[in-house]
């Protein structure tokens, strides 16, 4: 178990300590409830991976390398959306899975993590999202619901890059970044069956595993139940993630966005 989620574990009971503080109303949340849900998002991607690597006698070269540019990741994609939550009121459970990949040609001269590049270049970019919170109600009412959120979150990237022109130039990029979460989740019930949500997430710290980073996450989306225990969902969500330190004895600063709609089902109880 890594540094930060054993970080956030002694956090647990002072959620169970704060239930008493909790406004209770008459609300669809008051009670045990559970769902399971699943769909597709049509991700687009964009950012940069900017690097400086040190040549010769105190000299260094800084390259920008952008996602959608040079690497030719510039056309939308579909990724799998997961999640399921299990609640007992003010309390609730809940995990939420991401993936993103996709294979692109792009066109890029210059440094990047050491190697040089001229020319056609094959890009691979694979981003794998896990999240696993629990929330708080802290205002629940008969149509509204707010709550605090704690939790972690697992960000795993993988980015190859290879020169078609250029014997063995390639790079890949592969780092995987556990990190807590902290942030806010808010429901309203607009009539009976349809209500709207959001969830806002973020890391409460600066620096994970050597590296400084800054995290967001956040979803805005609809629900409607149109019958006994089954939910048609739509959201659009965003995920940014900002990483800068040493990879591999370069100092490497990455920028990366996805964000796009989401539309699914869900199974709820």
């Amino acid at each position: 178990m890594s540094r930060s989620v054993r970080g956030i574990l002694p956090l647990a009971p002072l959620c169970v300590l704060i239930c008493g503080c909790s406004m209770f109303g008459d609300s669809a949340w008051n009670g045990a409830h559970t769902s399971v849900g699943a769909g597709l998002q049509q991700v687009a991607l964009s950012g940069s991976i900017d690097t400086t690597t040190p040549i010769g006698k105190g000299g260094s070269v800084t390259t920008a390398f952008d996602l959608e540019d040079d690497a030719g990741q510039d056309e939308e994609q579909s990724a799998l959306y997961a999640a399921a939550q299990l609640g007992i009121a003010p309390l609730e459970l809940r995990v939420s899975g991401f993936e993103y990949a996709n294979e692109a040609s792009g066109t890029f001269t210059g440094e990047l993590l050491g190697t040089t590049f001229s020319g056609p270049v094959e890009t691979d970019f694979d981003l794998s999202a896990y999240k696993l919170t629990m929330g708080l109600d802290v205002l629940n009412l008969e149509r509204l619901r707010v709550g605090a959120i704690l939790g972690a979150t697992v960000m795993d990237l993988d980015f190859l890059i290879a020169s078609t022109t250029v014997p063995d130039a390639s790079e890949n990029l592969d780092e995987m970044v556990p990190a807590p979460v902290a942030g806010v989740r808010a429901d309203l019930k607009v009539i009976d069956g349809v209500r709207v949500g959001g969830e806002f997430t973020m890391l409460p710290i600066d620096e994970v595993e050597g590296f400084e980073v800054s995290f967001i996450d956040w979803e805005l989306g609809i629900h409607v139940e149109p019958l006994p225990y089954l939910e048609v969902f739509g959201l659009y969500r965003e995920i940014r993630l900002e990483l800068d330190g040493d990879i591999d004895g370069n100092d490497a600063a990455l920028d990366i966005g996805l964000r796009g709609p989401v539309i699914g089902v869900a199974i709820t109880f």
